[in-house]
């Protein structure tokens, strides 16, 4: 497993330490992987009621909002291939929001894993 972000190298290196990911990160500056994989640019979707709301909400949690830094208007996604190469999973996010859940994610790992 590895994680593709466009972000710059500093901005990489906080991230890593920040979520201690055990995953490697691979840096796709020019955006060639969200290209392939469809992933959109969109200020409106990037600025949707439905973000602003869960921000809001956020905040009244006492949570701490990192702000974006470099593209925000990126929409990102989540990728499974297998080891043979199959697209397992292709999520588009619709907003900065939408993500599938960590344990559905966990899960169809756990299963793929198993089938090895």
């Amino acid at each position: 497993m590895l994680v593709i972000a466009f972000v710059t190298d500093t901005r990489a290196d906080e991230w890593l330490t920040t979520t201690r990911t055990p995953f490697p990160l691979l840096l796709d500056d020019g955006r060639e992987v969200y290209v392939a994989y469809g992933l959109r640019r969109s200020l409106l979707r990037s600025y949707s009621p439905r973000t602003l709301l869960y921000y809001a909400h956020q905040l009244l949690k006492g949570e701490k909002l990192h702000l974006g830094q470099g593209d925000t208007h990126q929409l990102g996604g989540d990728f499974v291939i297998d080891k043979n190469g199959i697209l397992r999973l292709a999520y588009r996010s619709a907003d900065p929001t939408d993500r599938p859940g960590v344990d559905d994610l966990l899960t169809l790992l756990r299963r793929l894993e198993a089938e090895a």
